[in-house]
């Protein structure tokens, strides 16, 4: 593992949480022994991109809110999990067109390279496809832990784009993910009709 590696719909890369609107660090030591908090932080952020969307439809802003939430709890939960470092850092925007979520933290090399396992066949398949199959896998192995379901439900459920980088150092792995969630309604009928 010796160059970056990139996947996904739109460059990424630490450089990004310089370009949102709020960027916060987090102390995996301090979240990995009760997930509540984690839910709280995804409920803050999302709660504040609620609050200063340009959207007056409750509704769509109510999905809005929820499908942040979901995002940011998935992308905070999986770097806690996978974290080797003391700190995460995480950052949060918003445009007329999406709110960007950005995470970064350091893994052990072969942490990630499962992760650009599945970012491979994620690339290869639709989200969909991919996850039917990694229901059935942890049908057969009886584990859901390091399926990515979270993240193919990030892409599928949400309308998320996705994008990673992985900046390899050592023995160590620096992984900076991103999600853009689109702010109109595009990928579901949110208002409720047919």
């Amino acid at each position: 593992m010796s160059d970056q590696r990139s996947y996904g719909e739109f460059p990424v890369n630490g450089g990004l949480h310089d370009s949102l609107d709020m960027c916060w660090w987090l102390r995996p030591d301090r979240l990995e022994h009760d997930w509540k908090d984690v839910s709280e932080v995804a409920n803050f952020i999302a709660d504040y991109l609620a609050a200063s969307a340009a959207s007056t439809d409750e509704l769509v802003l109510r999905q809005l809110r929820d499908s942040a939430s979901y995002v940011v709890n998935e992308l905070v939960e999986n770097a806690v999990k996978y974290c080797a470092d003391d700190f995460i850092q995480a950052s949060s925007g918003a445009d007329d067109d999406h709110w960007t979520f950005a995470i970064s933290h350091g893994s052990p090399a072969e942490t990630v390279a499962g992760l650009e396992e599945f970012l491979e066949r994620l690339q290869a398949s639709s989200a969909e496809e991919l996850m039917i199959e990694q229901v059935e896998r942890n049908f057969e192995l009886g584990s859901e832990s390091g399926s990515g379901l979270g993240l193919v439900t990030i892409i599928a459920d949400h309308g998320a784009i996705m994008a990673w980088q992985i900046v390899p150092n050592g023995g160590r792995c620096m992984v900076h993910t991103a999600a853009r969630l689109p702010t109109k309604p595009t990928f579901c009928d949110w208002n409720g009709a047919g």
